[in-house]
């Protein structure tokens, strides 16, 4: 057995690049798997106990500018006295002029007094205690940016959110302060050191994490967190307010939040039915449910992502791979026909030989070794860049014996088996010559066209899968940003007629649908309605064609995002309900968001379910790069939304693309043992053929000309194949994570494609027509 275990290893080291191939294929998948494993696993481990024991919020409800005319008699009277603004008296309030005015000098000066908060908001938070038994904290948090750097100051909590300081201690006057640890670092700072912001000298005492800011997102639409330039920062109130600058009051809170959705809607984070618990709750600018809090969730979002992305593609991969080591095996066995036969005849049994040829799997489980090894290294000193993303406590690094049985012993065990019991098969067809019919011999070489049909259609639909979701990640982000033409979209606090300098003006509101195709929905579903008139031009709606935005006038125009959510589709009617008004139309468009689901109208017909003339607006798109608009309380760049959800999504993108251009590369390679193995197959015959008068060209041709067809016929299969797939990728995707990802197939590509593969098995081609041509007839009839 030394001898024959010897034997074939010199075998496998003389024909060493396709061992090599297959072997680096296995190192890919085998060290992707336990690296991405082993990270998300230490990523998301301790989230659970840290946010528990720091008792995280349920939801928060974020306070935005005191507005006048959302204030009682009494409010009124007290904000006009405490700020001594002379202006109240004799105020007209149908006058917007003076109204502005007034909410300008109210903003001015409220942060000077920042206990006249309390005095305003105390009205909007005691019902929520006791109509709802909720457990409330308010905080205070204040943006600072100087030159590259961003802070954000946060308040001491102490029953909700409440900050873990891991080294030092909490601060206790106003110019003692916590940061983060990876901040100090970055800047050779340590406890006891003092360093300046705005002119202001603060001294740290502590490091610290805070369980509401796992994803540090310091500055709205900025998840990328950079340690030099960005941090928490942990001071008591009268160190936020001895800053004198605008800050924000959000209040924490503990409890069942579905009791509150009932008694209004909240399907998205931003609300506009608040004036059901109130005429103060007009004040409240966004109530953000613990779910929706992308600061606490992004870890979870991004590992789960990740997660369903390894076991997804690397389950297609390893079934892939074992498709390859069985053509691999196949023509190592046929290589060497002639000697195993030779040592069948010396008294070798099957068992002995098929034992020997275990050399192939020993490589290969040696290399799933080390593959295993080096993914875990890899997740260690990935751990050490990537966890920086997430301030919190980090797991300490550990090895899950589960993940090694199950990405180690579990393939090294099947890899040896199969190539045990396929090498005992093929070794005992070799003496095997059954007398065949005619008919026997036209079944034999159906069957063979058929394998070799299915075999081809496989490869052909792994080749377009990977092809068409190699990019999906940025896919997502470009599909999401086309058509947008504007640098920001602003929705105001009111409707307004008067249009602001370079913008285009639109309408918003949240709306009911209520039935699909005149069919009256169980539950009903809260979707954003926009208002878009033809003179926009900031805003395309289909296909990136500004002419395309004459299609409201003939329906409506829903998002890819409601049409995947809704299962709706071109052709569709949708019925959405205004107050008591219901309104029915066809969808007549397509728009390309994947982040929202929305639905566009015609303004003129918006405004009018809504009781507004057509010239009113309460939202615009705008080119300028900075806005200050005083009815403003919402602004979005929606660039840097998309491309946010693209940083939130680094992780998984990576992994989509390695694993991708993995699966092209093996495609590839699975065409080449495919096309070389059905050529060899058919070398008697080509020899015979030649031998009776057929000529090099009219051979190779046919030859070729076969092969080609069953390519052409695999790559026509895979396209509904893979079509089919990507659809319920899609649908799964969306059912895990709730993103809409643009995944489909391209015919276009498809054909270039197409090309490509056959120029690879043309060149195959011509290469085994050289080495048949140099081959003498009578060696082929010998053996």
């Amino acid at each position: 057995m030394k001898i024959l275990f010897k034997d074939q290893f010199k075998k496998l080291i003389k024909n060493y690049l396709y061992p090599m191939i297959l072997g680096f294929i296995l190192f890919v998948i085998i060290a992707s798997y336990v690296s991405i494993n082993m990270l998300t696993t230490r990523l998301v481990e301790p989230v659970d106990d840290f946010t528990s024991s720091q008792n995280i919020e349920d939801f928060h409800i974020t306070l935005g500018q005191i507005r006048f005319e959302s204030l009682t008699g009494q409010q009124r009277l007290t904000v006009c006295q405490t700020l001594q603004i002379a202006q109240c008296v004799g105020l007209d309030e149908t006058n917007p002029v003076q109204m502005n005015f007034i909410n300008r000098i109210i903003q001015e000066r409220i942060y000077a007094r920042p206990d006249l908060f309390d005095t305003l908001y105390d009205p909007i938070m005691l019902p929520l205690i006791n109509d709802y038994g909720f457990e409330i904290e308010r905080s205070v948090f204040m943006n600072i940016e100087t030159g590259d750097n961003i802070y954000r100051f946060i308040s001491i909590n102490e029953l909700i959110n409440i900050p873990l300081v891991h080294e030092g201690r909490l601060p206790e006057n106003h110019q003692e302060i916590n940061v983060y640890k990876a901040f100090a670092q970055a800047n050779g700072l340590s406890i006891g050191d003092s360093f300046s912001i705005l002119h202001r000298t603060y001294t740290i005492v502590g490091y610290f994490y805070a369980p509401d800011y796992i994803l540090p997102t310091i500055k709205a639409n900025a998840l990328n967190y950079n340690p030099k330039h960005q941090t928490l920062i942990l001071a008591t109130d009268q160190g936020i307010y001895s800053m004198t600058r605008p800050f924000t009051i959000k209040y924490q809170a503990k409890g069942d939040f579905t009791l509150l959705a009932e008694t209004f809607d909240v399907q998205d984070i931003y609300t506009q039915e608040l004036h059901l618990l109130g005429r103060n709750m007009q004040m409240v600018q966004t109530i953000v449910p613990l779910e929706y809090n992308m600061r606490v969730n992004a870890i979870y979002i991004e590992t789960n992502f990740a997660g369903i992305l390894s076991e997804l593609f690397l389950g297609i991969f390893i079934f892939f791979g074992f498709i390859l080591v069985l053509l691999y095996l196949k023509h190592f066995i046929d290589q060497q026909k002639q000697d195993l036969t030779l040592l069948t005849a010396l008294g070798y049994s099957k068992t002995m030989l098929s034992t020997s040829l275990l050399s192939l799997g020993i490589v290969l489980s040696m290399i799933i070794l080390i593959a295993c090894l080096s993914g875990i290294l890899m997740s260690y000193y990935y751990f050490q860049a990537y966890s920086i993303r997430y301030q919190m406590p980090h797991a300490d690094f550990s090895i899950d014996f589960t993940l090694i049985a199950k990405a180690v012993l579990t393939p090294i065990i099947l890899i040896l088996m199969f190539i045990y019991f396929y090498s005992f098969a093929l070794l005992s067809r070799f003496n095997y010559k059954p007398v065949l019919s005619k008919f026997k011999l036209m079944l034999i070489t159906y069957r063979r066209g058929l394998v070799s049909l299915v075999m081809f259609t496989i490869v052909s639909s792994l080749f377009l899968l990977s092809l068409f979701t190699r990019n999906m990640i940025t896919d997502f982000k470009d599909t999401t940003l086309e058509g947008n033409d504007y640098t920001h979209r602003v929705v105001l606090s009111r409707f307004t007629n008067t249009i602001r300098p370079e913008s285009e003006p639109f309408t918003t509101t949240t709306t009911k649908m209520v039935a699909i195709n005149n069919q009256l929905l169980d539950e009903t579903f809260t979707v954003s309605a926009y208002g878009i008139s033809q003179e926009v031009t900031l805003k395309k709606l289909v296909d990136n064609d500004l002419a395309k935005n004459v299609l409201l006038l003939d329906g409506f125009v829903i998002t890819q995002h409601a049409a995947m959510k809704y299962n709706l589709t071109i052709g569709d009617t949708v019925s959405l309900r205004f107050g008591s008004l219901v309104y029915t139309q066809e969808i007549v468009g397509i728009n390309n968001d994947l982040i929202e689901s929305a639905i566009y109208i015609n303004q003129a017909d918006l405004n009018a379910r809504l009781g507004f003339p057509a010239e009113y607006f309460n939202g615009y798109y705008t080119m300028n790069e900075t806005i200050s608009d005083p009815q403003a309380i919402r602004i979005v760049n929606y660039e840097d939304v998309a491309k946010e959800l693209e940083t939130l999504f680094t992780l998984s993108n990576q992994v989509t693309f390695l694993l991708m251009s993995l699966a092209l590369v093996v495609s590839l390679l699975m065409f080449y043992f495919l096309t070389l193995n059905r050529l060899l197959n058919e070398v008697p015959t080509y020899l015979t053929l030649k031998a009776l008068g057929y000529y090099d060209k009219e051979l190779y041709v046919r030859y070729f000309y076969k092969t080609w067809v069953g390519l052409l016929i695999a790559f026509i299969l895979s396209y509904f194949i893979v079509s089919a797939a990507l659809l319920f990728m899609r649908n799964y995707l969306y059912t895990a994570l709730g993103f809409a990802f643009n995944l489909s197939v391209y015919f276009p590509v498809t054909v270039l494609s197409f090309i490509v593969v056959s120029t690879l098995i043309l060149a195959v081609t011509m290469m085994v027509y050289k080495r048949l041509s140099s081959i003498d007839l009578s060696t082929v009839l010998k053996a």
